[in-house]
């Protein structure tokens, strides 16, 4: 696949008011290709990996300073360095590390970077797997160290629980009352706490964003032992339609649904996390895709430290689905969508 690359620099650099602090910032499409489709994004020593749907290697890489395409692993299969379509990636539990997790074949991958530079054969990046890690996560994994895993799923118990192996041990979060009183079959409450994780390279820290309502829970961990540090109280409910069909059902966004946290992701000292709050007269009028996606656009971006204070917060020039952020959290990587085509933003925070 050819990859093109369109970069500039706005002309004017914006002021952004932020709580604390005002920041200026500095834009650019970095890049931009019709037949690329990015879902995901990792910065990892100078590297920009993507998720790409439906390519044939669905993890492509740049260089994170001048866009070009460096490399690509992760042929879809059950193999090693294979994955299902559901797989999400992250920075791993190391500065040099990519972490992937795959809930379809319940497996988190820790892959070293200095390997994958050396770029082996595209049939052969499994070389460059450090460890292999069981998960049993129906959404999203992380390794906190070389055995243990919190996972995220929909459980009627909870949806964030910690495992070793095969083995699942406890629950680290409840399903709100208020949930269990909207809902009447537990599988229907557990979907509607839909979210995501992340963590710090140390994983002493990481934390849930539910994307369906505006809740927020922070935990730290030392060792085996992992406490709940803030949990931030929600606003709204999640609001979803629940179709019965005999012994089956599904869901979808109420027209009262509003989105809430996207893609969470971690500076060495911060979570930074898209922040939408949109309703359907929000979106109305965007009528290029569906509007629950729509929902989880946004160029709101909030930032909190590990202990859940909300430190900062500010406001992009375009709405983006995705983010990431280097380790000093100077450089903002963000995903555009403009109705028909995807672009991978670049924003210097100063």
């Amino acid at each position: 696949m050819k990859f093109s690359i369109i970069l500039f620099f706005l002309s004017t650099p914006l002021t952004l008011f932020a709580q604390n602090v005002s920041k200026l910032y500095e834009t650019k499409v970095f890049i931009e290709d019709s037949l690329f489709v990015p879902t995901d994004l990792a910065y990892i020593e100078g590297w920009l990996f993507t998720k790409s749907e439906g390519a044939e290697y669905g993890i492509k890489i740049f260089n994170a300073k001048t866009g070009e395409f460096e490399y690509e692993l992760g042929r879809q299969g059950r193999g090693p360095a294979e994955y299902t379509n559901n797989f999400t990636i992250q920075k791993g539990p190391d500065n040099n590390t990519l972490e992937v997790s795959d809930s379809g074949n319940r497996k988190n991958d820790i892959y070293n970077i200095d390997c994958l530079k050396s770029k082996p054969s595209k049939d052969r990046a499994y070389t460059c797997i450090l460890s292999s890690v069981k998960n049993i996560a129906s959404r999203q994994a992380l390794v906190l160290d070389e055995k243990l895993v919190v996972n995220h799923s929909s459980t009627p118990e909870g949806i964030l629980f910690l495992s070793k192996g095969e083995t699942k041990m406890n629950y680290l979060d409840t399903i709100p009352e208020e949930i269990n009183l909207s809902y009447k079959k537990p599988i229907h409450r557990a979907f509607a706490m839909t979210g995501r994780m992340a963590a710090n390279s140390e994983r002493t820290a990481f934390a849930y964003f539910a994307d369906s309502f505006d809740r927020i829970l922070f935990y730290e961990r030392e060792e085996q032992q992992i406490e709940l540090v803030k949990e931030q109280k929600y606003s709204f409910l999640p609001q979803f339609k629940v179709h019965n069909f005999g012994a089956s059902s599904y869901m979808e966004p109420s027209d009262e649904y509003r989105g809430a946290f996207y893609s969470p992701v971690v500076s060495d000292h911060m979570y930074y996390v898209i922040y939408s709050g949109k309703s359907l007269e929000d979106v109305s009028n965007q009528k290029d895709m569906e509007v629950a996606e729509w929902r989880g656009h946004s160029s709101k971006i909030q930032i909190y430290d590990f202990n859940g204070v909300k430190n900062d917060e500010f406001t992009l020039d375009k709405e983006v689905f995705i983010i990431e952020v280097n380790n000093e959290g100077t450089v903002l990587f963000s995903i555009h969508f403009d109705g028909r085509n995807y672009s991978i933003l670049r924003s210097t925070l100063k």
